[in-house]
């Protein structure tokens, strides 16, 4: 086992992302991140044979506490709000809303068709993708109404795009709604121009990181079901897609009052 921590800390040295950390943080600190992954047990370092695989999908070490950064805090009301109102484009402007309001992951918010929406019950049938299931919620009175304007009008292009409602309208991409990535970014630089963006941190492979992203929006949608059924933790849950089980993973997506969070950050 030593020698394989040894192996593994020599193969670091020499990594692109012990070049970044240096930069960021000098040789010194670099170094220390360095040994609290080589001290990780047996049973992490087996099951991540590659340095760079644990790096790319681990963002922290639960036995050492978080390394860099940490995940976005949920996106205040006042804030979703701002965002709403100064968004200029029409379909990123309703996904906004549509995930603020129903809470799907990006990934699945993204990928919203028509045959999801039962307009008749008033529900929508959001995807799981990842783990190949799918939940069914009431949908937002305001969302429904919006999203039942912008199918009448972009009837054709919703058709064209087979049935995406998030269309893509960039003709280098292959898939026919739009891409999380991009949706990110401009609610990301969006936000920077209202002066209501704040970077709390560097990951470790040297991206910045801020603090109200597309996946706080969806933080928006869990805090509003947990604030509006008088703190019920299981209404959250519901909107979250998240087990009985997993109330600890819940309850980081709730964001703190204004005046936590300013004396949080």
């Amino acid at each position: 086992m030593e020698k394989l921590k040894f192996k593994l800390k020599e193969s670091m040295l020499e990594s692109k992302y012990f070049t970044k950390l240096k930069k960021i943080y000098g040789e010194d600190e670099a170094r220390k991140q360095l040994d609290i992954l080589c001290s990780l047990s047996k049973h992490k370092l087996e099951c991540f044979p590659s340095i760079i695989n644990w790096i790319k999908w681990n963002k922290f070490s639960t036995k050492h506490g978080r390394l860099l950064g940490t995940k976005s805090k949920a996106m205040p009301d006042n804030i979703f709000k701002k965002l709403l109102n100064a968004c200029d484009n029409e379909r990123i402007k309703l996904l906004i809303e549509y995930d603020g309001f129903e809470g799907p992951r990006p990934h699945s918010a993204v990928q919203l068709k028509t045959s999801d929406l039962n307009f008749e019950e008033h529900t929508v049938t959001i995807h799981n993708f990842k783990e190949n299931r799918f939940y069914t919620l009431p949908l937002n009175k305001q969302v429904e109404t919006h999203l039942r304007e912008f199918i009448k009008n972009h009837h054709e292009e919703i058709k064209e795009h087979d049935n995406y409602i998030f269309f893509s309208l960039n003709p280098k991409q292959k898939r026919n709604f739009l891409s999380d990535r991009y949706v990110k970014n401009f609610i990301v630089s969006k936000l920077k121009e209202l002066g209501l963006q704040k970077e709390y941190a560097i990951s470790k492979d040297g991206r910045h990181l801020y603090l109200y992203g597309f996946h706080s929006i969806r933080g928006h949608a869990i805090t509003q079901a947990y604030e509006k059924s008088n703190h019920n933790v299981k209404m959250a849950q519901k909107v979250a897609d998240h087990s009985p089980k997993s109330v600890d993973i819940t309850m980081l997506y709730i964001s703190s009052l204004d005046e936590e969070l300013a004396n949080i950050i």
